[in-house]
């Protein structure tokens, strides 16, 4: 009898061990399936897919809640919230940026906290909201060096260059970038390392120095034109196109700016052909086709307003100021003139808050060198006196009448 009960007990362990194992396996059965919906997501934005990328985020944020699972929620708010980013839903972007960040500081998923600074950083920068960019992208590179990931340390330093470039401080920009390149050393990472070249190449033409630029633009030719991917190469062409600008050479830049808004097209970018129409229009109007160059701009400049990206219409502004004064128009040389003037003022003063030499002395209420009364004070020192009088003379009145009683 006591052997049969000890059998029993085996068996019931052994079934409850079993289920436990079986319960426990289809968790990391259900986890693989969650990450691989996250990484499907990933390959459609960078396939420029939107719209199925957000419905398999979503697929993932849903399993993953069931599955009680932070990190992996968190990650699919995350791939959500650039997939809004890329689609140009900037205010959904933001509301998922600002969830998922929240979330990973509860759970102190520090990878990802980092994640989602960075990615507010790249999202404030597009809007033109650079003093907000900076502090965002500087806290993420603090938590990436703690953790010792080069990879996203050198993201987080490009992404800084292209803010320094954005405010024309080339210098800065070129440190970054460089920065960028030493922290990826001999990492494997081509898409980064393709864009750290094209945007040191950037920076390099307005220097002037245009052999080192052509030599980084081949660089990343090199390895764009073997992966193929549509972003970072119609990147690449604009830059080209930037060169050969500098150069003088208008025909082989708008040439490059034609292949690089193809492939912008293609995968709807819309901020960098927004970006494309107004150097295309610049090119146009050095030539002196004036006609053209409003076409041109007149494409470009419906983006912006939608887009909303001050920077970017502060740069449209100053263009049509002297597109217009070359047509002749005074009215409307005046309105983008103002217009520009008022951007760039804007954004240096969010940039760089003027500081006061001295802290801000509250006034006191009442200032003890001011001897004299005015004519208020001298009224209501009156009335209160009348009042104090009247206050005895009826004290003295109810004194007597008890007096009398």
């Amino acid at each position: 009898m006591r052997i049969s009960i000890q059998l029993a007990a085996l068996l019931i362990l052994a079934i409850s061990t079993y289920s436990l194992s079986a319960q426990e396996n289809s968790i990391k059965v259900e986890a693989v399936a969650v990450e691989k919906l996250l990484q499907e997501a990933q390959q459609f934005r960078h396939d420029g897919k939107y719209e199925e990328g957000i419905d398999l985020a979503k697929k993932a944020q849903t399993r993953a809640d069931a599955l009680k699972d932070p990190a992996l929620e968190v990650e699919a708010i995350f791939q959500l919230s650039l997939l809004y980013y890329y689609q140009y839903d900037y205010s959904r972007a933001r509301a998922e940026m600002k969830v998922g960040l929240a979330r990973a500081r509860v759970h102190e998923l520090e990878r990802l906290e980092a994640d989602f600074l960075a990615a507010e950083g790249v999202l404030e920068w597009k809007q033109g909201n650079l003093h907000l960019a900076l502090p965002k992208l500087q806290a993420a590179m603090v938590i990436y060096e703690d953790k010792g990931d080069n990879i996203s340390m050198a993201s987080i330093s490009n992404n800084i260059g292209i803010i320094y470039y954005t405010l024309k401080n080339y210098e800065d920009a070129e440190f970054y970038y460089r920065k960028g390149l030493e922290l990826l050393g001999e990492i494997e990472s081509d898409r980064l390392r393709s864009s750290l070249f094209s945007n040191l190449a950037e920076i390099l033409i307005p220097m002037n120095r245009l052999i080192e630029a052509e030599d980084y633009l081949h660089k990343a030719l090199e390895i764009e034109e073997q992966t193929r991917e549509p972003r970072s190469l119609a990147y690449t062409y604009f830059n080209l196109g930037e060169l050969f600008s500098k150069k003088g050479e208008s025909d082989s830049a708008i040439e490059f700016y034609g292949k690089a808004m193809d492939l912008q097209t293609q995968i709807q970018d819309k901020w960098a052909i927004a970006l494309t129409h107004l150097r295309t229009a610049e090119e146009y109007f050095k030539t002196g086709k004036s006609e053209q160059s409003k076409k041109e701009t007149e494409l470009g400049l419906e983006l912006v307003k939608d887009l909303n990206a001050r920077s970017l219409l502060r740069d449209y502004s100053s263009h049509l100021a002297k597109l217009y004064t070359e047509l002749g128009d005074e009215g409307r040389v005046q309105f983008y003139s103002d217009q520009h003037e008022w951007l760039e003022n804007r954004i240096r003063l969010e940039e760089s808050p003027p500081e006061l030499d001295e802290p801000v002395q509250l006034r006191p209420i009442i200032e003890s060198q001011n001897d004299t009364i005015s004519p208020i004070q001298t009224v209501i020192i009156v009335i209160l006196a009348t009042l104090i009088v009247i206050l005895i003379l009826e004290n003295a009145r109810l004194r007597n009448r008890m007096t009398n009683l």
